[in-house]
């Protein structure tokens, strides 16, 4: 609350700011005729979930609510994947940075949005596996299907002979 005791009657242009920042919440003209001028800076709240690939909630994500360089908010995704931010200055538009892991994802949100971030993870019983490790390792898991292929044949063409050579 600003109080300016004995200010002339007059038109102001008035200008309020998010504290400490540049971030304007209001700009506009008012009139001063002796009594309460009342100014309101709107408010929301934002909700964003965050799934793996699948649709299963990813819990740990670093969340960051931000315009330009000024922090809105900053939570960690609980274990529904949820970060609720509530009370924020109402605004155009807002920058959205999910982290997890090696994955990060940007995204321009609105006042008032429920967004769903889906990252390119899998989420099962509780232990995160990122695509692009699963990817980087199916070579070797190719590799480990084969030897294993080749071992059961070969044990079975080895027990066939040796039964053929009992009879």
């Amino acid at each position: 609350m600003i109080s300016l005791g004995l200010a002339p009657l007059a038109n102001y242009s008035l200008r309020v700011y998010y504290p400490r920042t540049s971030l304007v919440l209001f700009a506009g003209n008012v009139t001063f005729v002796g009594d309460v001028v009342e100014v309101r800076a709107g408010r929301t709240g934002i909700m964003v979930k965050v799934v793996d690939a699948l649709g299963n909630p990813l819990p740990g994500a670093a969340v960051r609510l931000h315009v330009s360089d000024i922090i809105l908010g900053e939570e960690r995704s609980g274990l529904d994947g949820v970060v609720a931010f509530s009370g924020i200055p109402h605004l155009g538009a807002y920058q959205l940075e999910v982290k997890h892991g090696p994955l990060i994802v940007n995204r321009i949100i609105r006042p008032g949005e429920n967004a769903i971030i889906e990252l390119e993870a899998i989420n099962l019983l509780g232990l995160t596996m990122y695509i692009q490790d699963l990817m980087a390792l199916l070579p070797a898991i190719a590799v480990v299907i084969a030897i294993t292929i080749i071992i059961i044949v070969l044990r079975r063409r080895f027990r066939a002979s040796a039964r053929a050579e009992i009879r």
